[in-house]
């Protein structure tokens, strides 16, 4: 045998490497050493799941995906609808009309020079003067309905004394009065009655009854007691 062979001295270091890698491996397989392994294992995964979807979105923005939920939905993250879905709105607590509001009632009384216009209840809503038909051309009584109205309308007289035109024209139909606006009549408006037969207005009242009147509604003209 070689004087340079150590036998001791090799066998020592033998049995030292030896005995260290059995405190190792009893230290793994103690208690406490599977707990910290058993740790650093969790804190692993826990890193993993957390960084996952991270690298899942920005894989996913960078080849320009669209992220659906799971559970059947179409609609994207946004949370938009589609664009052929409709919204409705409840119409709970509404209350439709049944019934159209009453229109007023207009009384003419030929002897006070007056028309009185009241509403479904009776009360009075405006006295308007006017003046109507003289003596050789009374103005009919009776109840009539409204036709028709116009703006402006050409007018002759019975008696062809004149042909113009007269404004915020109501009609009642061929054998009834008709009535307009008769700026001309200032002096006769609410004094006395100086027409062919017709009832004519100051221009004011005539526009105000032109947009209170509506075809349909009725007028009833009384001679009355002259004044």
């Amino acid at each position: 045998m070689p004087e340079n062979f150590d036998v001791p001295g090799t066998f020592d270091e033998r049995l030292t490497a030896g005995a260290a890698r059995l405190e190792q491996e009893a230290a793994v397989r103690s208690p406490a050493g599977v707990r910290a392994r058993g740790d650093q294992r969790r804190r692993r995964h826990t890193t993993t799941l957390a960084v996952a979807p991270v690298l899942v979105l920005a894989i996913a923005g960078a080849a320009g995906l669209t992220l659906r939920p799971s559970g059947g939905s179409r609609h994207d993250v946004s949370g938009s609808p589609p664009a052929s879905s409709s919204v409705r709105t409840s119409t709970s607590g509404a209350t439709p009309s049944t019934s159209a509001e009453a229109p007023p009632t207009a009384t003419v009384d030929l002897g006070q020079h007056s028309m009185t216009i009241r509403d479904a209840q009776g009360k009075v809503i405006k006295t308007l003067p006017i003046t109507a038909g003289i003596p050789a051309y009374p103005t009919k009584t009776g109840t009539f309905t409204v036709v028709g109205k116009k703006q402006s309308k050409p007018l002759t007289s019975v008696d062809g004394d004149y042909n113009i035109s007269v404004s915020y024209y109501i009609d009642f139909g061929p054998q009834a009065p008709a009535i307009f606006a008769a700026p001309w009549q200032q002096p006769n408006v609410g004094k006395t009655n100086a027409t062919h037969g017709d009832i004519e207005l100051f221009i004011g009242d005539a526009v105000w009854l032109y947009d209170h009147l509506a075809v349909g509604d009725t007028i009833q003209i009384e001679s009355g007691m002259a004044p």
